[in-house]
């Protein structure tokens, strides 16, 4: 799966340039070795997971501030959830 929807709960009215934006959702893309690299420089584990919450879904930093506590929380569940491994894959079952 390359890309992740998290429909807001608690959907967002924010002010984008000088236009006024409704944000219903945000779409996540699966990170790459370089957006954990950000991460990880960034001063914080919520500092870091804003930023990479933001460079994953490609919206301003200023608009995953103004994210529901509840839906921060279940979008980052989404970007801990990539980089957790999965089941192990591969090898050969053995013949007995």
């Amino acid at each position: 799966m390359s890309e992740i929807t998290h429909p807001l709960k608690h959907p967002l009215s924010v002010t984008i340039g000088t236009d006024r934006e409704e944000i219903t959702h945000i779409t996540l893309r699966r990170p790459k070795a370089r957006d954990m690299r950000v991460a990880d420089e960034a001063i914080g584990t919520v500092a870091g997971t804003i930023l990479l919450i933001s460079k994953l879904s490609g919206q301003p930093v200023a608009v995953i501030d103004e994210l529901d506590a509840q839906d921060f929380d279940a979008i980052g569940d989404i970007v801990e959830g990539f980089t957790k491994p999965g089941r192990p894959t591969g090898g050969t079952s053995s013949a007995t």
